[in-house]
């Protein structure tokens, strides 16, 4: 049957109705979202294409020289602010960068971790990991590495580029600096793009790696500081130098390492627990160094012995320009906000001068070549001849536990 005027302006509001419904409506509601998250970080309008708002000035670096970032993670990312509340309360700290994890297997990007983040005056860092964190089934050694889709390899051969190339372009419609640490802990067997699980091979990772950040590149996203970072190393036979793509590829280098994890209670010293992985970081490379996990936990009531010499480590090591704590009950209680006298602590220490850091949307990473602590090496600077993966010849971007660490999967 013919359908008459009337059917047919009926049938074009509902199809019209529909579309403004599932279609426009979402993208207005993003758009304005956008613009709320640019207003309230001084960016201005999210029309604006150039990174940091288009502001004309000379933009600010994080964090400035001398100072160092105090961070916070949590189990619960961006979900729920409680614990990070509990930390400011206990420690009377303000984070200036709060890191999240995320796994490919959600296969989509959100930004409203990054937004949510970032409107509590909050870099946000993003753990990116390539896996499939919800797989039940575990090896033998209770990790859960083997996972053949997120091979390094089949990364690098494109299978997962509908997925980053979607996700790049996500980022860079943020218009504010945002952080990403790609598949950390690479020197570990724990994660399925790990040095020696799951089928990688040498070469592998860089290879991997070079790739992720060859779409972000093709996608003209500028607006991401990236974070290469290693777990303290346990195995001398691991040369990081293997696992390093380079400065050219890489802002700031991340280590994670803990005291007081499972087997490990008696006390270690923070020289202890890192001394070794900068020392083997100095060979690779310029850029400086984030501690982007780190806790102790109070198994055997040293935690607040730990935080103090922790702050008196700290500057020993000029390179060092940031820390990550794990604020989250996994495997055992790194906490602060559960012993107070150790939050109380820690705040004293934190309320120093070079502790008083704030981020704001514009800023750019701070890349300079750090001037190398004295605790970490006993020579002025390693010869370009030390490592062939050293980039000192790259222009700064600015001018434009000794065992594994907890999942906080």
């Amino acid at each position: 049957m013919k359908p008459t005027g009337p059917q047919l302006t009926v049938f074009l509001f509902v199809v019209g109705l529909i579309s403004y419904v599932f279609v426009v409506a979402p993208k207005v509601a993003e758009r304005q979202n956008a613009d709320a998250v640019a207003e309230a970080l001084g960016l201005g309008s999210g029309d604006d294409s150039q990174h940091g708002g288009g502001q004309s000035q000379e933009p600010q670096l994080f964090p400035a020289a001398g100072k160092r970032f105090i961070g916070v993670t949590t189990k619960e990312g961006a979900f729920d602010f409680k614990p990070v509340d509990a930390f400011e309360d206990t420690t009377g700290t303000k984070p200036s960068v709060m890191m999240f994890n995320e796994g490919w297997v959600n296969a989509k990007f959100d930004r409203s971790p990054f937004d949510k983040i970032a409107k509590r005056g909050m870099l946000p860092m993003l753990s990116w990991e390539p896996w499939n964190y919800k797989d039940d089934s575990v090896d033998d050694n209770g990790t859960h590495a083997d996972q053949p889709d997120y091979k390094l390899s089949a990364i690098t051969a494109g299978e997962h580029d509908a997925y980053l190339k979607a996700y790049a372009k996500g980022v860079k419609n943020l218009k504010y600096e945002v952080a990403i640490r790609l598949a950390h802990e690479m020197n570990g067997f724990w994660y399925p793009w790990g040095a020696n699980v799951n089928g990688n091979k040498p070469g592998d990772y860089v290879k991997m790696w070079k790739h992720v950040r060859g779409i972000f590149q093709a996608e003209g996203v500028k607006n991401v500081t990236w974070v290469w970072s290693t777990n303290v190393v346990l195995d001398n036979k691991l040369d990081l130098a293997d696992y390093y793509p380079g400065d050219d590829q890489v802002d700031w280098v991340g280590i994670s390492g803990y005291y007081g994890t499972a087997g490990t209670e008696n006390y270690r010293t923070p020289g202890n627990i890192f001394d070794a992985t900068l020392k083997a970081l100095k060979k690779v490379t310029d850029r400086p160094i984030v501690i982007t996990e780190t806790g102790a936990t109070n198994q055997s009531g040293q935690r607040t012995k730990w935080i103090g010499d922790f702050f008196d480590y700290l500057p020993k090591h000029k390179e060092i320009i940031g820390f990550i704590w794990y604020e989250a009950v996994k495997e055992l209680d790194w906490r602060l906000a559960s012993t107070p006298k150790s939050a109380q602590a820690f705040g004293q220490e934190a309320g120093a001068a070079p502790f008083q850091v704030t981020w704001s949307g514009s800023m750019l990473p701070n890349t300079d070549p750090p001037t190398w602590g004295t605790g970490a090496t006993p020579s002025s600077s390693p010869s370009p001849s030390t490592s062939s993966s050293k980039k000192s010849s790259k222009k700064p971007r600015t001018s434009k536990s000794a065992s594994a660490s907890p999942s906080t999967d």
